[in-house]
């Protein structure tokens, strides 16, 4: 969104008195930039409080405005934060961690959201016995290699490829999924037999 100080504007209280004008050559582009420049950087506060009033004044026009923007070019918006969060993959995790310690309320609640969404898309309940109390139900790999995904894409991406409907995933309680560790002996986890 360009803000209205890449435009020359003169409120009236900015405005100087005709003696008061400088005496530069209008014609000449050169001069009349440099002076304009120079007037920017003399004003720029003034200047910041005018936009940020004009923004205020006009907010929805400008959100109508970048929601439609958006909507037009949705597909280039997503294909570059993706490459974005590929190709800086580290500091896209520092930023997320940052993000947890200065809103960790604001996180909690996103994280608890998206887990209800994925255990009511998994069916609510334990697969094997049926108990369905949600703080001790847990994501399990039916083939195993849970920690290694985790490690790679987190627990947040692994919610992400649920609700996109990937398959390879099972909703198991505390204690059945503990029991299934333990019934696979070598394999990754807590449970794992020695």
């Amino acid at each position: 969104m360009a803000t209205m100080s890449n435009k020359i504007h003169i409120s009236k209280d900015l405005a100087l008195p005709a003696e008061d004008h400088p005496k530069i050559n209008w014609n000449d582009p050169q001069e009349r930039k440099l002076y304009q420049k120079q007037w920017r950087e003399t004003n720029r506060e003034r200047l910041k409080k005018e936009d940020h009033e004009y923004y205020l004044a006009n907010r929805e026009h400008f959100r109508e405005q970048s929601h439609q923007n958006y909507l037009q070019n949705k597909e280039r918006y997503i294909e570059r934060s993706r490459r974005f969060k590929q190709e800086n993959r580290t500091k896209w995790l520092e930023y997320q961690r940052r993000y947890r310690e200065l809103h960790p309320e604001q996180a909690r609640t996103l994280y608890m959201r998206t887990r209800a969404l994925v255990i009511e898309k998994l069916g609510g309940k334990c697969i094997r016995c049926g108990f369905s109390d949600k703080r001790a139900l847990q994501i399990d790999h039916i083939n195993g290699g849970g920690l290694r995904e985790q490690k790679l894409i987190q627990t947040s991406g692994i919610h992400r490829k649920i609700l996109h409907g990937s398959d390879g995933y099972q909703l198991l309680c505390a204690n059945c999924n503990s029991i299934k560790r333990w019934e696979r002996p070598g394999k990754e986890g807590v449970g794992a037999r020695p």
